[in-house]
């Protein structure tokens, strides 16, 4: 009952203390390890877990971390799936968490200080003595002081409220990635409990909470060396030497050794452990991380400067413990100065330190006193636990960090609350002990409680920290960054320049300086600085290969730099040879080749852009937006073909780009074939799902509506776009050109020209089709001519409005002008199949105009002047038939032939000028006339031989351009069957 009520207390003041840590936010590391993470999100497939590290990154990646932590990620990604984003939620699981942390630190104590007092009494040995007389484990009776039962659980409880109280556990409990230290002391005590009870199958659970505490963060596997200590020096009470001698005795003595089993499971447990160091080391992909210089400066130093100052932060740590007065968030760069010399007075911290820590290690692994084993525990939870951060081993990514103490103050509290037994013993001073005792905890508590609030924001915790520091530069620029993810340009401006002199060869903070610079449109004093910042690179020797090692995101500067000088035209080659510098530096640097293929294709190298583009994609997984960019290019060199394998390429690594499904749709559309324009359709419908609100994605689907005939899907899309933006010119041309083709007399067709020329008076093209409506539907030749004399106005090389506007003439039966309105014309435009066509007709008309008026001045009467409708011809009618994605050119309808040949018309007229009195001028005007009719002959015979070659090959474009189409529509079912 009382174990009950203390375990109830336990849970009940760790909410209190961290109730406050509920209206936090995600702060710090949580945005990359939660917020950002795909694996987290759902995005990627369970199973990705087990493949990327604690950040989402692939392990095989060189930016990897090689935190490989896929439990704890999978209670992230739990907290996502129930719980949503909400920062409450995570801060709340993690108080609970804490909360279970404490019970069972409480349960872990209480068994070994039982194990340590209550079990019986041991075996104790003089190694030296009993092996030279008998070489063999013989035992002595040892006196033990008893230990009350009172006095046991004062031990065990006062080490598990000093636990559950220290500040140094916030940044464990309160920052949501301190999950991992959470999840795995869970399984380093739930291990430990198991492997005490010494059975198969509790042993056999001691290594699988092992494994899962492992999973949950790296440093759990040191619970192994945990079991050894506890095997060996708790439960078996036997010192150091006492179990060297007997490992000795056990290889060299035939005879029966005892404490078979304790060998038996110090073997297997030494095996495990190096199975699973083996398996963590493959899950790195046989790597090991590279770190920023400025993350941990002191592993990148050399002798004495290297171990005088990574010996130094042994008594940092361990004062961190004692005194977690100055707490600080982030302890890279400058926080801690190196220590360059021997006299460097914090050498004498390391020195007292080191004769400490040996004094209390040679106390308790060889030592034979209760309280020595109790120790001995005490000591290795707090060494082992510590030791892979301890950068003694292995470099690690940062210099300090609370969170990695949290494990070994477990083992700290338990020593703490071992001495304060001790104390209350020698002095005889209970009550002053119990009042500094409770001093301590409520003092604590407090610190626990106000540190809880710097973690509400990421600008309150960064800020906090420049109260312990301000030599740091990662702590400025985090607080540039918060001002940054305001958009407060100028405050954190400030900020990155004071990051930038605190640390001059920071390359991140100059970095910072640029990207402000560039957000205030200050690009020539960002060049200027992103200059300086490169310098910090070292140099690539020319004809070498480049051995420096540079972290990824560092080399970003180049990109920054090289999109800032792309901006003038005339430094393009400059900005290549700043990327064939990146690549030279790093040849896997992805973004390098795309930037350079980009550059590329403004240089109009487009095949040296796509070999940059194919070597890319060896270096990368991430395909989808590199074969989008193969795309574009292949689009710009008119290869529609390689465009569409592209577009189509990347849709298949990435179904959801937008962007290669619009743009595959639009050269679908195109085609204006029906199996193409139902696929366009497919693709663009799946980017309206995508983006609800792309208007240009709706607009292409209304295009492709009209070309499969389908209109009232079209205008309905239209329609849809114009009601959010009713100016969209796209839309409301294309809605007009549907009208006029359905019924280009209705009122609704005008209106809708109207519509488009009330937000875009001058649209040429809308121009054309309100004339070419006004001359052809509504027959108001006045209206027509303005508009065409309008475009003229506006494009005076428009000679396709030139040329309506020549036709519109002819209406009007302005003849001579029109005669000349196409001379111009058929000059401008030679080419202009129905310009010389038209010329023709209309001097035809003349003609018979002219003799029309001769015949009457003879007859005295006038003819009446006929007018012959006009009407599109079967080329023109096709040509006009197509819809463009964007807009499309509109040519007037030409003048119609008369019923008659222009020969039968000629003849005609020279039979009537015959059957007329004639003179010297009828002679002359009928020699002319004959000349005409000779002339309209050869016309007439080129222009049949003309048709019938254009018959011949339009049969054989038909059929080769059927034959292509069929092999195209082959090849893409091919490509979309393979993928």
């Amino acid at each position: 009952m009382e174990d009950r009520l203390f375990i109830i207390l336990l849970i009940a003041v760790t909410l209190l203390l961290y109730f406050n840590s509920l209206f936090c936010g995600f702060v710090f590391d949580d945005v990359a390890a939660v917020v950002n993470n795909k694996d987290v999100q759902g995005e990627t497939p369970l199973t990705g877990l087990l493949y990327n590290d604690f950040w989402g990154t692939s392990m095989t990646k060189e930016g990897s971390h090689k935190s490989y932590r896929p439990f704890t990620v999978l209670t992230f990604r739990i907290n996502y799936l129930i719980l949503g984003s909400a920062p409450w939620s995570y801060h709340l699981v993690n108080v609970l968490l804490h909360a279970v942390v404490c019970c069972l630190v409480y349960k872990l104590n209480k068994l070994l200080v039982k194990t340590c007092f209550d079990s019986k009494i041991p075996l104790v040995t003089k190694p030296a003595e009993k092996h030279h007389k008998k070489q063999n484990l013989n035992t002595s009776a040892n006196t033990i002081h008893n230990v009350s039962e009172v006095e046991q659980n004062f031990i065990a409880k006062t080490a598990s409220v000093l636990f559950l109280v220290h500040p140094i556990h916030v940044e464990a409990v309160t920052g949501v990635v301190g999950r991992a230290e959470l999840l795995s002391t869970i399984f380093v005590v739930l291990s430990i409990l198991c492997y005490a009870k010494f059975t198969v199958k509790h042993v056999v659970a001691s290594f699988l909470f092992c494994s899962l505490a492992m999973a949950s963060k790296e440093q759990g596997i040191t619970v192994l060396a945990v079991f050894l200590v506890f095997d060996i020096c708790l439960y078996h009470k036997l010192s150091l030497d006492d179990y060297c001698l007997l490992l000795v005795m056990y290889v060299s003595s035939s005879k029966k050794v005892r404490y078979k089993s304790l060998l038996l499971r110090s073997l297997l447990v030494i095996m495990f452990g190096i199975f699973l160091l083996f398996m963590r080391f493959f899950a790195m992909g046989n790597n090991l991380p590279h770190f920023d210089i400025f993350d941990n400066p002191a592993a990148a130093a050399e002798f004495p400067v290297r171990h005088l100052t990574l010996n130094y932060l042994l008594p940092v740590n361990t004062w961190l413990l004692l005194n977690p007065s100055n707490l600080l968030c982030d302890w890279t760069m400058g926080t801690i100065p190196l220590i360059t010399s021997f006299t460097d007075v914090r050498n004498i911290a390391t020195i007292m330190f080191w004769i400490i820590f040996i004094t209390l290690g040679v106390f308790s692994f060889f030592g034979n006193s209760p309280v020595s084993k109790l120790s001995s525990v005490a000591v290795a939870m707090i060494v082992f636990p510590f030791l892979p951060a301890s950068n003694l081993l292995f470099t690690v990514g940062f210099v300090v960090a609370e969170r990695i103490l949290y494990i070994p103050s477990i083992g700290f509290t338990l020593l703490v609350a071992v001495g304060l037994h001790k104390l209350r013993k020698a002095v005889k001073w209970d009550k002053l002990v119990l009042s500094f005792l409770t001093i301590l905890i409520f003092t604590h508590a407090i610190k626990t409680v106000i540190r809880n609030f710097d973690w509400k924001d990421e600008q309150t915790l960064f800020k906090s920290a420049l109260k312990v520091t301000k030599t740091n530069a990662k702590v400025w620029n985090n607080i540039g960054h918060t001002y940054e993810d305001k958009r407060n340009w100028t405050e954190a401006l400030k900020y990155f320049r004071k990051a930038a002199e605190v640390q001059p060869d920071d390359l991140g903070a100059l970095m910072n300086v640029g990207g402000m610079l560039e957000a205030l449109d200050r690009p020539q004093e960002a060049e200027i600085i992103y200059w300086q910042a490169k310098k910090l690179f070292p140099q690539p020797i020319p004809g070498k290969s480049y051995t420096a090692r540079v972290v990824p995101k560092s080399l970003k500067l180049f990109m920054r730099l090289g999109n800032i000088i792309k901006t003038n035209k005339s430094r393009l080659h400059e900005v290549d040879k700043l990327y064939k510098e990146v690549i030279q530096m790093k040849e896997t640097f992805v973004e390098a080749y795309i930037n350079r293929g980009e550059i590329l294709v403004l240089l109009k190298r487009e095949k040296e852009a796509l070999a940059m583009f194919e070597t890319a994609l060896q270096h990368t997984n991430n395909k989808s937006d590199i074969y989008y960019n193969m795309g574009v290019v292949h689009a710009s060199l008119g290869n529609k073909t390689g465009a569409i394998e592209g577009y189509t390429l990347a849709i298949y690594h990435n179904q959801n780009h937008v962007k290669a499904l619009y743009n595959s749709a639009v050269i679908l559309q195109e085609t204006r074939d029906k199996d193409l324009l139902r696929r366009a359709k497919i693709r663009i419908e799946h980017v309206i799902k995508l983006e609800p609100d792309n208007l240009l994605a709706k607009s292409l689907l209304g295009s492709i509506h009209m070309d499969l005939h389908e209109y009232k899907d079209a205008i309905k899309c239209w329609d849809d776009v114009l009601k959010v933006e009713p100016e969209q010119r796209i839309s409301l041309f294309n809605k007009a050109l549907l009208l006029s083709r359905i019924d280009s007399k209705s009122g609704s067709c005008l209106l809708a020209i109207k519509e488009l020329l009330k937000y875009h008076p001058n649209h040429i093209k809308g121009l054309i089709l309100y004339g070419d409506v006004m001359l052809n539907a509504v027959k108001d030749v006045k209206e027509a001519l303005a508009i065409f004399q309008r475009i003229i106005d506006l494009e005076p090389g428009n000679t396709q409005a030139k040329h309506n506007y020549c036709v519109a003439l002819v209406e009007d039966g302005r003849l001579k002008e029109a005669e000349n309105c196409l001379e111009e014309v058929s000059i401008a435009a030679p080419d202009e199949p129905h310009t010389k066509e038209n010329l023709a007709i209309v001097r035809h008309r003349l003609a018979l105009k002219e003799a029309h008026n001769q015949q009457a001045k003879e007859e005295g009467v006038f003819a009446k002047q006929q007018y012959v409708e006009h009407t599109v011809n079967k080329d023109n009618a096709e040509e006009t038939h197509k819809v463009e994605v964007d807009e499309e050119i509109y040519v007037a309808k030409p003048v119609k032939r008369a019923d008659e040949t222009l020969t039968e018309q000629a003849d005609k007229v020279v039979k009537n000028l015959r059957r007329m009195k004639t003179d010297q001028v009828m002679e002359q005007k009928l020699a002319q006339a004959k000349r005409a009719v000779e002339k309209l002959k050869q016309i007439k015979s080129k222009a049949d031989e003309k048709t019938k070659d254009k018959c011949k090959t339009k049969e054989s474009k038909t059929t080769e351009k059927s034959d292509l189409r069929e092999k195209a529509l082959k090849a893409l079912d091919d490509l979309e069957a393979q993928l």
